[in-house]
C-alpha cells in the first residue's frame, strides 16, 4: 500500500491508468509537485510542474524502527502530500 514504508518504491514496474503515484526527480532526488493553478499558452491550459516533497509534518517514530532493526534512515516512511501525487487519465476515463 502507498502508506506503508517504501510504499511508492516501484521503479521499472508499469502503473495502471488511474491509479496514484510519485514521480522522482533522478538527477535531485526531488519530488515532482503542481499548484494545480492553470497557465495558459500556446499549448493550451497547462499546470506549472516544480520540484519539492510536501510530506507529512507528523512525527514517524524512525527511531524506535531503526533501533530494532526494522527500518533504515532511507525509509521513507512520511506520507506525500496531494501536490505530489499523480495520476494518469486516458479518455476513457470518467466518460472525459
Amino acid at each position: 500500500p502507498p502508506d506503508a514504508p517504501g510504499g511508492w518504491e516501484r521503479g521499472g514496474e508499469p502503473v495502471p491508468a488511474g491509479s496514484p503515484f510519485v514521480l522522482r526527480h533522478v538527477q535531485t532526488g526531488s519530488f515532482l509537485a503542481s499548484d494545480e493553478i492553470p497557465y495558459t499558452n500556446i499549448f493550451g491550459c497547462e499546470n506549472e510542474v516544480h520540484c519539492f516533497a510536501y510530506l507529512s509534518l507528523n512525527k514517524t517514530q524512525n527511531l524506535v524502527g531503526e533501533k530494532k532493526g526494522e527500518l533504515t534512515g532511507e525509509v521513507p516512511l512520511r506520507k506525500h502530500g496531494l501536490p505530489n501525487i499523480w495520476t494518469i487519465r486516458t479518455a476513457t476515463h470518467d466518460g472525459q
